[in-house]
């Protein structure tokens, strides 16, 4: 193993997108890793950096399923005790990961709570993910608000009222080819976009370049 050989990177090299991955930023380094038990090689492939973001993604949606009111004032709590059982059994980072998505994934149905959500968010402290609020987070909240807020990105917030009155536009003429480039081109730009009956949001990912989004307004 050695730089020579491609096969050796250090933090650093991920962080400025110096390797054969695009750049990647600190939490998605770290759960690429946390998803491995530390006495187990660990293979940073293309295969965990997309397993790793889709993670990541998947995690602050599910802590922002209250709405953004409920982010900014979750009470001080102790964390999940079954996460909390994983890392004290030798450090099992990979089962502690995979026991906080399961219960944040709430196949049971059982009601969530701020006291819940708290709890996750301190269980995902101790593993060094701090993605309360991350944009990520903050913008995915927006979708589950009564009322609707407004984009706290001015610019992501014009995109969403153009898209809008393209896709009513597209609704009566039945050509979407205006509302699907748009859309590609917010993807490109690491944002995700969401059509609902309340209207189009749009969320802000880790790899968002607002850079890429110049000359489109």
């Amino acid at each position: 193993m050695s730089k020579s050989l491609g096969n050796f990177f250090t933090v650093r090299d991920l962080l400025e997108g110096k390797t054969e991955f695009e750049s990647l930023n600190g939490h998605e380094i770290r759960m690429a890793f946390l998803m491995s038990h530390y006495r187990n090689p660990i293979d940073l492939s293309h295969n965990r950096i997309v397993n790793a973001r889709g993670a990541i993604r998947e995690i602050c949606e599910n802590i922002a399923k209250l709405g953004s009111d409920v982010l900014k004032r979750l009470p001080a709590a102790k964390p999940i005790g079954p996460v909390l059982d994983c890392l004290k059994n030798d450090l099992d980072t990979a089962a502690a990961t995979a026991e906080l998505r399961a219960r944040l994934q709430n196949k049971q149905k059982v009601p969530l709570t701020e006291d819940f959500i708290a709890a996750a968010v301190e269980a995902l402290s101790l593993l060094g993910l701090d993605l309360l609020k991350q944009q990520t987070t903050v913008d995915y909240a927006r979708l589950y608000d009564q009322e609707r807020q407004e984009h706290p990105n001015s610019m992501l917030g014009w995109f969403e009222e153009k898209l809008a009155a393209l896709r009513v536009k597209a609704k009566e003429s039945r050509d979407f080819s205006e509302v699907d480039s748009m859309c590609a081109a917010l993807q490109s730009a690491g944002v995700e976009v969401r059509m609902t009956q309340s209207g189009v949001f749009l969320i802000r990912q880790p790899d968002f370049d607002p850079l890429k989004l110049k000359g489109l307004e």
